[in-house]
């Protein structure tokens, strides 16, 4: 049982301990849920519980209510509330969330977990360990035999003497769970290196309340509860000026993985007994050659469906590992683990390594262009470099407030890898003009890197050392007039995780008025061309397809994909910030 004894309920029918205690006694065991199925008795005859067969043991699940008034009929779940309701309007009751602090946590029979500091003595009773003695310090020689309270056999530190009258008294062999410690550690971390008092009230009190509680289900229902208590106590007695802990409470997902069971016995199948090689693609058992269930169910060890990290790091590294557990799902939210969606990420980081590293040794070999020569070029090259290097100034901007929104307020992790997906491809597809002479380029890559840090810190230090070494700023700038971004990083420093966060460059706020217009040719992005967001809302319907197409072709920044050919459709869509060429 888990709290009480005898009687607890007032309902055998549906409590297990009420159902014991009604059968011990010969107590009569009346029915009011009843199974809500397609072998029950029919809605029209259900309301009386005579009409279900007697009861083997405890219906404790959900169902519909039987000999229950004007209540009958409903569905449990909905007749709780109205209940509550009906008992609320009559002044006779109202509804009470009731928390449970579970005995457990402080008296275990284990050897890890913190001792009880008393002692258990025939004449005193139970006795406090004097404060001079604490800590009291488990013992370390000893062997593990897995049966019983290992302490319990451990005569000389069980065997002690009085602190009251000296004569012989035993230690408690009890300990309190691990959850004990835990529920108030985050109240010495500001003041760890205090010798003298647990923390100085005054310290911690400045740095707390803790920003953010993240645990799992387990962690906030059991830790959280005990952790706010303990804070409670400490807050009545004026060791803490906060009644609460934490400011908030986020409770991750639980990660899933492809379970395999034997259709008859829906036991769990071992990787290892699992044939997948069979034509239609359907995982049967190796040895009996029967078709096996798959369900996406949460890893444990008894349905073998655990992964070992160590096997994906030697595959993937730890950054594509980390990555994808950041993309996959919001963090409060459960995830499928699965190899597709590894090997994305795994491909991503390689896009993104060759980028970089390209645009790294292109620029060692890199001779620039004098001005004289990039002055003398046409008025439309010149209008296409300038509106381009415009694109690329917003997208860096938007993209750092999108990341930086993400982690910082939303804490979804997986729209901030998104963003630096599109901002990556957008880098990529920018022309060989911008990428060999606008210093705004290489500012872009800085902050792809650097927004890119917190989520895959290996690749990232990595590819800032290539750039560091590249010393690009000032290769970068010559043979170009505009001047040099205000935020590029500082690449004197060659260790990114030292680097400032990027922050939004205010000029480029000003080309907030400006939107981009989506290039998509046969499906793919080629193009990102700015255009006045007044021009774009000031077209009308009928000559709004053909004017964005207009804009596009005029920009020449998507030339390569579309000049001189005639395509088989263009679709202008989201008010003309997307159109898409089919070519």
């Amino acid at each position: 049982m888990d709290y009480g004894t005898g009687a607890l309920m007032g309902v055998p029918a549906h409590d297990e301990r009420d159902f014991e205690f009604a059968t011990r006694h010969t107590l009569p065991i009346k029915r009011v849920v009843a199974p809500e199925s397609s072998s029950s008795p029919s809605t029209s005859t259900s309301s009386s519980s005579s009409l279900y067969p007697p009861l083997s043991k405890a219906y404790v699940e959900e169902g519909v209510l039987v000999d229950s008034a004007e209540f009958s009929g409903m569905a449990s779940s909905l007749a709780r509330e109205k209940i509550a309701q009906a008992l609320q309007n009559q002044q006779k009751g109202a509804q009470h969330t009731q928390y449970r602090l579970r005995d457990w946590l402080i008296s275990r029979q284990r050897y890890w977990g913190c001792p009880i500091p008393v002692v258990n003595c025939s004449s005193c009773g139970v006795v406090p360990v004097p404060e001079k003695d604490l800590p009291v310090i488990l013992p370390l020689n000893f062997t593990f035999t897995g049966k019983g309270n290992t302490l319990s056999s451990l005569d000389d530190w069980i065997n002690t003497s009085c602190p009251c009258c000296g004569g012989r008294a035993m230690r408690e062999t009890d300990t309190m769970d691990t959850f004990v410690d835990s529920s108030w550690y985050f109240l010495r971390f500001p003041d760890s290196t205090n010798k003298n008092q647990m923390f100085n009230p005054k310290i911690t009190s400045e740095k707390m309340p803790v920003d953010i509680y993240i645990g799992g289900i387990e962690h906030a229902i059991l830790h959280l509860l005990y952790a706010r208590f303990i804070t409670k106590v400490l807050y009545d007695r004026g060791l803490v000026t906060c009644r609460e802990p934490f400011k908030a409470l986020l409770t991750q997902g639980l990660v899933n993985a492809r379970t395999y069971r034997d259709p008859q016995s829906q036991k769990p199948v071992p990787p290892g007994m699992v044939d997948r090689t069979n034509p239609d693609g359907t995982p049967r058992h190796a040895t009996s050659g029967t078709p096996l269930q798959v369900t996406w169910e949460k890893m444990s060890k008894s349905k073998h469906n655990g992964i070992d990290p160590d096997d994906v790091v030697d595959q993937y590294g730890a950054d594509t590992a980390r990555l994808f557990i950041l993309f996959k799902a919001p963090p409060e939210n459960s995830l499928e683990w699965d190899e597709a969606g590894i090997e994305g990420c795994h491909r991503w980081l390689g896009r993104v390594n060759t980028l970089i590293n390209s645009y790294v040794t292109t620029m060692q070999q890199h001779q620039p262009t004098p001005q004289s020569e990039m002055a003398a070029k046409s008025l439309t090259a010149q209008d296409s470099f300038v509106q381009e290097v415009k694109a690329v100034r917003q997208v860096q901007a938007t993209t750092i407030a999108r990341v930086t929104d993400s982690i910082c307020r939303l804490r979804t992790f997986n729209t901030a890898v998104s963003e630096l997906m599109k901002f990556s491809n957008f880098l990529a597809d920018t022309s060989s003009a911008i990428k060999m002479h606008a210093p705004e380029y290489h500012s872009a890559l800085c902050t792809l890197v650097l927004l890119l840090a917190p989520m895959a810190p290996g690749t990232s230090a990595s590819l800032w050392r290539s750039l560091c070494d590249l010393n690009a700023s000032s290769r970068v700038l010559q043979g170009h007039s505009t001047p040099a971004p205000k935020w590029t990083g500082d690449l004197t420093e060659s260790n990114v995780h030292n680097q400032n966060w990027p922050v939004v460059d205010e000029d480029a706020v000003s080309l907030v008025d400006e939107v981009l217009i989506v290039v998509q040719v046969n499906g793919k992005v080629r193009a990102n061309v700015p255009v006045s967001r007044s021009v774009l809302s000031s077209l009308d319907k009928d000559s709004l397809n053909g004017a964005v197409e207009a804009i596009v072709r005029k920009s020449g920044l998507a030339d390569k994909y579309i000049k001189d050919k005639v395509p088989k459709k263009v679709i202008v869509a989201n008010q003309g910030k997307i159109i898409s060429f089919v070519i």
